[in-house]
């Protein structure tokens, strides 16, 4: 009678095992999904910094912005209201 208790404690920690160890395994392939969606996304948001960068530098061109002005009429400011952006 105490070796079938023993036998009954036995294949219940192992049952508690085996669900502990599947249930880790169902939790790692999910994170494992986040991650490479959040890197995707990350990806696509630094392609896209890095267009936006190419974009304003070529916006902020000395040739570009002596055109502009030119075709708006905009004079020269002053060297007091220039404000320089940390690149």
């Amino acid at each position: 009678m105490k070796f079938k208790m023993s036998i009954k404690k036995l294949c219940i920690f192992f049952a508690i095992a085996i669900f502990i160890y599947v249930l880790e395994q169902n939790y790692a392939k999910i994170l494992d999904y986040k991650v490479n969606v959040l890197d995707k996304e990350y990806k696509k948001l630094a392609d896209e910094n890095n267009s936006l960068k190419i974009k304003r530098e070529s916006i902020l061109s000395i040739e570009t912005m002596d055109r502009i002005s030119k075709e708006k009429n905009l004079k020269k400011p002053y060297d007091a209201s220039v404000i320089n952006l940390d690149r």
